[in-house]
């Protein structure tokens, strides 16, 4: 598939969104620290009460004309930002660079230190390292990683 940068939005979630992103969260969780099932109940809980009342935290959504095809979430510390939840959740996109697109926007936009815990299941991992990241401590359960050189 051949995408067109013009054709890509990138914008914050709103509540339009949260349902495809509790269903991403369901289907792909054993990839994720939080492994419980969501319902559609807790999920509209976190938004109102969690999500956007927090000051530290941005979840991106990324859209292929107007499809939305995936999510990467930014928590913001002190002196770094942390990369979370992120999911390609429309499958149609798998490959197409679109989620190393919007990982290389949020790295540019806040231009800090990233870091990323990822389950040491996660195959994601490849693709971290992919982008630019390498492994800073490993335990049983996961690796952090830092972004050392912008991602591709």
């Amino acid at each position: 598939m051949k995408i067109h940068k013009k054709k890509i939005s990138i914008k914050g979630i709103s509540l339009v969104d949260i349902e495809h992103l509790r269903i991403w969260k369901n289907r792909y969780k054993e990839y994720f620290f939080h492994k419980e099932h969501i319902s559609h109940e807790e999920q509209l809980y976190w938004f109102n009460n969690t999500y956007l009342k927090s000051k530290d935290t941005i979840i991106y959504k990324i859209s292929y004309e107007e499809e939305l095809v995936g999510c990467m979430g930014v928590y913001f510390r002190k002196d770094y930002i942390e990369i979370y939840n992120v999911i390609l959740g429309n499958d149609k996109f798998k490959s197409s660079g679109l989620m190393s697109f919007l990982l290389e926007y949020i790295c540019k936009k806040y231009d800090f230190n990233v870091f990323v815990k990822v389950l040491n299941i996660n195959p994601a991992l490849g693709w971290y390292r992919k982008n630019g990241f390498h492994d800073l401590e490993k335990n049983n359960e996961y690796t952090t990683l830092k972004l050392e050189i912008p991602p591709v």
